[in-house]
């Protein structure tokens, strides 16, 4: 079986192989696609992967066992970057020139079955000029995106993109039935499987060497992530428990945001009380941290399955989170998994995480549903597998 993938790629990976005019960041936010690679080379089919860079000059193509990588320029190559923000001439162009070299790429290699990964970018837009077997993999929705910045004229354009490709695109694969109402808002034909992006393996093996905190909160220090939650709370069970030991893993987008994070914490007096890491650029150090802690925390308020929550599941950590799709998804209904309470609602929150650490038993319970879980749904090999299973379904017999 030949089958091209259309993605964003982290070229760090590839970065012997290539010359680059920028080195490239360990920290990629499609981490998923290269532990699926990794996969993808014990088995036995033939792996096309497209992706397109500003930072390389000319088309280039590496061979590596039974993948190659097909990467394409882009952006403003004179000054070795992407378009910036403020002029996303590709964006408002329909990517009218990356979707015409994407093509024909893709006429050159002669796939059995194409998989784009995501609507973010441009990648899902050549699957409209195709009529090779193809689906879409969405992860996430612009659609949720632009709630949080309404005003954004390039999100506005993506959107409408995205909007067209869950239009006129048969097959999809979403992670969990939760958001099947805004695909068939959008296309009552639409045919939707259900897979789960992996985390990495070696979340499935470390080993627990000691507890440096109660709770943990691990991502982006953005509003709609929670984060102001995660510290209210922590002020919240310092009433009940004194000396409670918190830590934050990941950075702050802009500089008034931190400052304004640390006067929320010298207001509620818990200075003592949390510990934020940064950014770790080593995945395995944020495991790591992660592991040490007794609870992991998210409170977002909108998501379509967090990875730091899987590699919690993963990590056997019991998890208290907000109810909402995606989530409520992971770590099902009942407490099954992990705990889950109303959006906003601070002192359930709370009370979560006190029945947790103050019910050892309770929590291994949950660990183990939750790790049993992530076994099926998160590990590589499981997810590849069960993407093999939709291939099936689509190719033509």
């Amino acid at each position: 079986m030949k089958i091209l993938w259309l993605c964003n790629y982290s070229l760090y990976y590839l970065k012997s192989r290539i010359n680059l005019t920028v080195s490239p960041s360990k920290f990629h936010p499609t981490t998923w696609i290269h532990y699926l690679i990794e996969e993808m080379k014990e088995r036995d089919v033939e792996l096309i992967v497209v992706t397109t860079s500003p930072y390389i000059k000319k088309k280039t193509v590496v061979i590596e066992k039974n993948i190659t990588y097909h990467i394409i320029p882009r952006g403003l190559s004179f000054i070795e970057r992407g378009f910036p923000g403020y002029f996303r001439l590709d964006t408002m162009t329909n990517y009218f020139i990356l979707r015409k070299l994407i093509g024909t790429v893709i006429k050159s290699y002669h796939p059995d079955i194409i998989t784009a990964h995501g609507t973010e970018d441009v990648y899902s837009l050549p699957l409209l000029d195709s009529s090779i077997p193809s689906f879409v993999w969405i992860q996430g929705f612009i659609s949720d995106i632009l709630k949080t910045s309404p005003d954004d004229r390039f999100l506005k354009k993506q959107f409408l993109l995205e909007k067209k490709v869950l239009q006129k695109q048969k097959h999809f694969i979403s992670n969990c039935p939760d958001f099947d109402d805004y695909f068939y808002s959008n296309n009552r034909k639409a045919n939707i499987d259900y897979l789960s992006y992996p985390i990495s393996n070696l979340a499935f093996r470390i080993q627990d060497t000691g507890k440096d905190a109660d709770i943990c909160f691990t991502g982006s220090l953005v509003k709609r992530k929670g984060i102001e939650d995660f510290i209210t709370l922590v002020h919240l069970l310092k009433r009940t428990r004194g000396g409670i030991r918190a830590k934050v893993i990941g950075g702050h987008l802009t500089s008034d945001y931190g400052a304004y994070l640390k006067e929320l914490i010298i207001k509620y007096q818990i200075e003592d009380n949390i510990t934020f890491l940064g950014y770790l650029p080593e995945h395995s150090d944020v495991l790591k941290e992660m592991k040490s802690s007794r609870v992991h925390i998210l409170p977002t308020y909108f998501d379509t399955g967090p990875r730091s929550i899987a590699e919690s599941m993963a990590l056997k950590n019991p998890v208290v989170a907000y109810h909402i799709p995606g989530v409520s998804w992971m770590l099902g209904e009942n407490d099954a998994r992990g705990i889950t309470v109303p959006p906003g609602n601070v002192e359930q929150l709370a009370s979560a995480v006190e029945l947790l650490l103050n019910n050892p038993a309770r929590a291994s319970v949950i660990t183990k549903n939750a790790f049993k879980f992530a076994t099926e749904h998160f590990l590589s090999s499981s997810v590849i597998d069960g993407l093999f299973e939709i291939y099936q379904k689509i190719l033509p017999h």
